[in-house]
């Protein structure tokens, strides 16, 4: 807003004030001085200050406001009286001011017609619309060149009611603005009376009649709060003399805030001006205006220290281990919408979706996170490696669960300088859900994976063999895949990915820590390692083998894990080779060649009489 110096003159005596002190003044209260500049007018030197001003100030929003702070303008409208009469066919006009109804016209300065909505609030006469309240005049009876009568008319509305209805038509215009900012009611018939004054004495018009409307009258509510609110919020002051109780409510009575301080006890009644900026009458936008008038420099801005710590929950702590673990592996945390287009069972359907491609909530992380990396491959960028926590809708339980999902596979793997690169391996990424699970202490199982509703659908973008479920403590809580052979090929490389339920694992370690880490003594001996290769049939899961090895806790045996599996013509049909690589330590010396061949022939012995398994020689 620009504000001329001359005319804050006609106002208040600026005689002894320089117009830069002036800025340097206001810009403390908390308005924004964009620019001070000379201007020349018929030879006559002003000083114009460009005022930036913020949304819950409307008081300033006048030459009057600026120079006592207080003051909304009001704006009006003017009607062609002549057009109205023959818009209306009558010259009985009866004013109305109510909600727009389905056949209600209503044209814009391009004299096209505006839908209308319920939310839209006009003023009429004789039922027939004439004004957007607020916004703008209909074209059909706006003033011209050539227009000889008018009707000249203010309303005072609620802000929000404007705001909506401004919105729902698109039309924001400098009207809408200032109601949207507030107006103010208690000066409303001054503005009138001032404005009809200002016609006669600039047009030498006449002023048929004028017609007043009423408002009931408004409370205002007295404020109290202690003196020690004052410097807590603001902060120590550099100078007791220049901030005492006189320097305080001196000026707050000034503005109009009939302030009084009694036992450091401060009251302040709000005037009508002010109750659009003091929302609710709330101490914290008096004390605000206190640092304005008596000057933020002169308070010292200080850190409030805060004694108790807040501790992070058990879900929190363990979700950004997750994230951190994820990120150490080398993902990048990506997050999509709750929203999507496909139909699946596992989704909640939208009553009153914004868009037919987010019409329901999603029921899992994998769909938006592979149109993702889709997207980013249209885009020429690498495959993206990627991760997402976050909350998906389960339609059968009615609930939100925590769900962490991983892609996997883009980038191509090298393990020496000579060797070509080549593809992710289904083992290899097994064995990078492994360590991730691993590195929050989870031990997991795997399982067939079945869906688990009888006419759900297998999600498109699963491989149709190469998945398995994901079990802990023996209850499915995930799953692991292989993508569809027809996205690995948009794609151009094999990828693989899996989901889990963090709900299950967040609900057990409530009560029992089980997320956490436990240490033991490291042995100071070197560990050694021997291969073992056994021959199994297809039917026996490997990882049965494993676990029962692990259970049994041979003393020496530190480790087991699978390096190798293939079938060939020397291998029995229905059976399958598979190796073991098995790491040895003692807590006490260095291991001896035959304690480690004695420590294997027990292993084997004893999984023997599980499995109808044999040594591959």
């Amino acid at each position: 807003m620009q504000i001329s110096w001359n005319w804050l003159n006609t106002i208040i005596n600026l005689q002894d004030v320089s117009p830069y002190d002036l800025g340097d003044q206001l810009t403390l209260r908390g308005f924004e001085i964009e620019d001070i500049r000379e201007v020349d007018i018929k030879n006559e030197i002003d000083i114009i200050f460009d005022i930036a001003l913020t949304s819950n100030r409307p008081d300033i929003l006048s030459l009057r406001g600026l120079a006592r702070e207080i003051a909304a303008g009001q704006p009006f409208s003017v009607v062609d009286l002549n057009k109205l009469q023959k818009y209306t066919n009558t010259n009985h006009l009866e004013i109305q001011v109510r909600h727009s109804f389905d056949n209600d016209e209503f044209y814009n300065n391009m004299d096209q017609q505006i839908k209308l909505s319920d939310k839209n609030l006009l003023v009429t006469f004789n039922n027939i619309p004439i004004e957007l309240a607020g916004i703008r005049i209909n074209s059909k009876v706006d003033v011209s060149d050539s227009t000889q009568d008018i009707i000249l008319q203010s309303i005072v509305l609620n802000p929000s009611t404007v705001r909506r209805s401004s919105r729902s038509v698109g039309i924001r215009t400098e009207s809408s603005i200032r109601h949207e900012r507030g107006t103010n009611i208690f000066h409303w018939q001054e503005s009138c009376i001032a404005i009809m004054d200002l016609l006669e004495t600039l047009s030498n018009c006449n002023i048929d009649s004028t017609t007043i409307f009423k408002h009931e009258p408004l409370s205002f509510p007295v404020l109290t709060f202690s003196v020690d609110k004052i410097f807590k919020v603001l902060g120590k002051t550099t100078n007791s003399s220049i901030v005492d109780m006189v320097s305080i409510v001196k000026p707050l009575n000034a503005l109009g805030l009939a302030c009084s301080c009694k036992d450091q006890m401060m009251t302040v009644s709000v005037p009508e001006y002010r109750l659009q900026d003091i929302e609710q009458l709330f101490y914290l936008d008096v004390i605000e205006e206190i640092g304005r008038l008596v000057g933020f420099n002169n308070f010292t801005g200080r850190v409030v220290y805060n004694p108790v710590k807040s501790l992070l929950s058990g879900k929190e702590i363990f979700i950004r281990k997750s994230r951190l673990s994820l990120k150490l592996l080398g993902f990048t945390e990506i997050i999509t919408s709750s929203f999507i287009k496909e139909d699946h069972l596992s989704s909640l359907k939208l009553y009153n979706p914004w868009s037919s491609e987010f019409s329901k909530l999603r029921g899992r992380l994998l769909d938006n996170m592979i149109k993702v990396g889709l997207y980013n491959l249209m885009q020429d960028n690498h495959i993206l490696e990627c991760f997402e926590i976050g909350r998906v809708f389960n339609s059968i339980s009615k609930k939100e669960e925590d769900h962490v999902a991983v892609i996997m596979g883009g980038n191509r793997l090298k393990s020496n300088w000579s060797n070509l690169d080549r593809k992710l391996s289904w083992s290899e990424a097994k064995g990078i859900l492994e360590t991730y699970l691993r590195n929050l202490n989870l031990e997991i199982d795997y399982g067939k994976y079945e869906l688990s509703v009888d006419n759900e659908n297998l999600p498109s973008f699963m491989h149709p063999t190469r998945k398995v479920a994901i079990l802990y403590k023996n209850q499915v809580f995930g799953y692991f895949t292989k993508l569809h052979p027809d996205i690995c090929k948009t794609f151009g490389t094999d990828l693989y990915v899996f989901e889990i339920n963090l709900n299950p694992v967040l609900l057990s370690s409530k009560s029992k820590r089980e997320t956490s880490k436990s240490f033991s003594v490291y042995s100071q001996y070197p560990i050694i390692t021997q291969d073992l290769s056994l021959i199994i049939p297809l039917t026996i899961s490997v990882q049965d083998i494993i676990k029962s090895i692990k259970k049994e806790r041979f003393e020496l045996l530190e480790n087991i894990e699978v390096f190798d599996e293939y079938q060939a013509n020397n291998i029995p049909s229905g059976h399958h080779s598979v190796a073991f690589r098995c790491s040895y330590r003692s807590m006490n010396d260095t291991l001896l060649s035959t304690e480690v061949e004695d420590e294997k022939k027990k292993i084997l012995a004893y999984i023997q009489t599980l499995f109808p398994i044999q040594l591959r020689e």
